[in-house]
């Protein structure tokens, strides 16, 4: 009988063993989990950082060639405008004489 007993509670612990491995296991396993989606959100959001500044970067280099086109242009237009001063001038000194 003691045997019996004995053989009865060497399964009962045996069974406790398997089922604390079990659960050590589940808890390694979502814990691995997490930290691998918690890798991945990040890898994602530096992805997303570096989209917008490389959207920014763009945006901020064509503003930079509008502005260029633009104050070209103006100088263009003032040179213009300046030789045709310049031409009105010397046509109204020859005038003169």
């Amino acid at each position: 009988m003691a045997d019996m007993k004995q053989s009865f509670e060497s399964g009962q612990a045996e069974a406790q063993l398997h089922d604390q491995a079990g659960h050590a296991a589940g808890a390694v396993h979502d814990t691995a989990a997490a930290a691998a989606d918690s890798g991945q959100m990040q890898a994602h959001r530096a992805a997303e950082t570096v989209q917008e500044a490389g959207e920014h970067a763009t945006q901020a280099a064509a503003d930079a060639a509008t502005a260029a086109a633009e104050s070209a242009a103006n100088a263009a237009a003032a040179a213009t405008d300046a030789a045709a001063d310049a031409v009105g001038a010397i046509a109204g000194a020859a005038g003169a004489q």
